[in-house]
């Protein structure tokens, strides 16, 4: 996501601005601003409502409201990467756009790390199996006398 706000409407100095938003935490009703002109303005938590706000503040060339736009991959074979849809929100729009935003986030790291616990698994047991082949290679190569002794170690 990113929004299109008025630096004023969060006391900042400057106005137009364009910022992608880097989180929202549900309970405090905060979204991490990661302000692109990182010398002047670090990231920073506001409150969606003050956000809000401040992306209603009309810009002086064309006398319009700001907004935001949900920037994603292309699911089509197309040559563009990205797609942008223009459409009028609420506050309670905004923070519900955040909050699924939020939960598709958790749930694509829930699913890689799903993927990699497995394959660690799958890895494992790769890895017995081939000491298993390895073991048993070397008491195919003993002689008889040795064979019967070192399976009972192993065993």
């Amino acid at each position: 996501m990113v929004v299109s706000y008025s630096r004023k409407g969060l006391m900042q100095s400057g106005d137009g601005h364009f910022s992608p938003i880097g989180g929202y935490c549900p309970s405090t009703d905060m979204c991490l601003v990661l302000d692109v002109a990182r010398f002047k303005y670090p990231p920073q938590w506001v409150k969606v409502d003050k956000l809000f706000r401040a992306m209603l503040l009309h810009d002086k060339v064309t006398n319009k409201s700001r907004g935001f736009w949900l920037v994603r991959k292309s699911e089509s074979k197309s040559q563009l990467l990205f797609r942008l849809k223009s459409m009028q929100h609420s506050v309670g729009q905004l923070r519900s756009k955040l909050g699924r935003l939020v939960e598709r986030f958790e749930n694509e790291c829930a699913k890689k790390d799903a993927k990699t616990n497995h394959q660690r698994l799958d890895m494992r047991q790769q890895q017995e199996e081939a000491a298993k082949q390895l073991v048993e290679s070397c008491l195919l190569h003993l002689d008889s006398k040795s064979g019967p002794l070192l399976t009972n170690i192993i065993s």
